[in-house]
């Protein structure tokens, strides 16, 4: 009695002869499907990492592959659980790409959960700005998104090109917008005037990732003191730096998986400022009443950071950037319209456009290359920079 064809499949390891032609070009073409789905990514085009829809389709690709070995090899059963896996797998990571969701980015996530954020070697404490880059340092940051290269100067600066005989300094000021977070030395805004429209004058990159406005007034009191001074101070505003201006629990704790502290300046009665450093057990929860603090002390701060450079005969510019490609975030707009009651010089720089990281949020190359070009062309910075000013 003639046996079932498929308990032929199951018991025969090579099954029907004329199936082979169709195993074996199944197997190649689901090679061959992998390649084109995961070889892009691995060689860097597209974004870095393998994407939601790059994951699903090699989910789907394992599963054919499995059908066309497996064919006449392997138990029924094994063969049914392995597609099924398969398969579940590709509706999982189908799903969560339709959901807007990124498993590159999930994962990546997860093991900065489990491993801790990454210790970049450049930065050391302060006891007055909490942190700050340890000078004659380098390092190479590596994410998901980029590969950077950072270099800190003698100064605890990130390097910039040195003018024998400059027309004047310029100081930028700032966070990791500024400071270039995720783009190579020469990539960064800064670098791209002092190489470019401003490479007669003498640039100072102060920019330090994660300072708000509290160590942007700190720092500046420090530059101030050492000559030759600068002759015009920027710095760049994000809607972000109210809430590192106060005692927002959220970000102290944030910086307490560094191990950093953030400084508060208090404004006492009929006395200086007074700064001193804080942690979570200081921090306060989100309300309004916080939020209100946050947008006084903002203003307070980038006001003392204006009639510092007043008193040094410096002039001084808040440079509004934006998170993201939009200009709306309901924390800048009404700081703008206090700054212009005490005469400060803002410029909004909010409309220049580029492209951000998708996983980390930072602006990419283009981005800084338009800041560049936006900066070097603003109206009120050439007159600041002009001889007859």
């Amino acid at each position: 009695m003639a046996r079932p064809f498929s308990a032929a499949i199951v018991s025969n390891p090579l099954g029907p002869r004329r199936y082979r032609p169709v195993r074996r070009a199944a197997a190649g073409l689901a090679l061959l499907g992998g390649l084109a789905i995961t070889l892009p990514e691995f060689l860097g085009i597209g974004a870095a990492g393998l994407g939601p829809f790059q994951w699903a389709g090699l989910s789907l690709v394992f599963s054919t592959l499995l059908v066309a070995i497996g064919l006449g090899r392997i138990d029924g059963r094994r063969l049914l659980l392995g597609c099924s896996l398969g398969i579940a797998a590709a509706l999982i990571a189908f799903g969560l790409g339709w959901h807007g969701s990124d498993l590159s980015g999930l994962l990546w996530s997860a093991r900065e959960k489990v491993a801790g954020p990454q210790r970049l070697g450049i930065y050391q404490m302060d006891p007055r700005l909490g942190w700050r880059h340890e000078p004659d340092s380098s390092t190479v940051h590596e994410h998901l998104d980029f590969k950077a290269h950072y270099t800190i100067d003698a100064a605890g600066n990130r390097v910039l090109p040195q003018v024998a005989e400059p027309r004047g300094r310029i100081v930028l000021m700032g966070c990791s917008f500024t400071f270039g977070h995720g783009v190579d030395d020469n990539q960064t805004y800064a670098a791209q005037l002092a190489s470019g429209p401003w490479r007669d004058w003498q640039l100072e990159n102060l920019a330090v990732s994660g300072w708000g406005t509290s160590q942007a007034y700190l720092r500046l009191e420090q530059r101030l003191q050492q000559p030759p001074l600068p002759d015009l101070v920027l710095y760049g505003w994000l809607a972000t730096h109210a809430q590192r201006n106060e005692r927002r629990r959220s970000w102290l704790e944030l910086l307490d998986l560094f191990g950093r502290r953030n400084p508060l300046v208090t404004w006492p009665p009929d006395q200086p400022p007074q700064s001193k450093l804080i942690g979570p057990r200081d921090g306060v929860d989100d309300s309004p009443s916080l939020r209100a603090a946050e947008q006084e002390q903002s203003v307070r701060l980038l006001v003392a950071i204006d009639q510092l450079c007043r008193q040094h005969g410096v002039r001084f510019a808040c440079v509004l950037l934006a998170n993201q490609s939009t200009t709306e975030d309901g924390v800048t707009d009404p700081l703008v319209a206090r700054l212009k009651e005490q005469n400060v010089m803002v410029i909004d720089a909010r409309r220049v456009q580029g492209s951000y990281f998708l996983h980390d949020g930072h602006p990419q190359a283009d981005w800084h290359a338009a800041m560049a070009r936006f900066l070097a062309a603003d109206p009120m910075i050439q007159s600041a920079l002009s001889p007859n000013r």
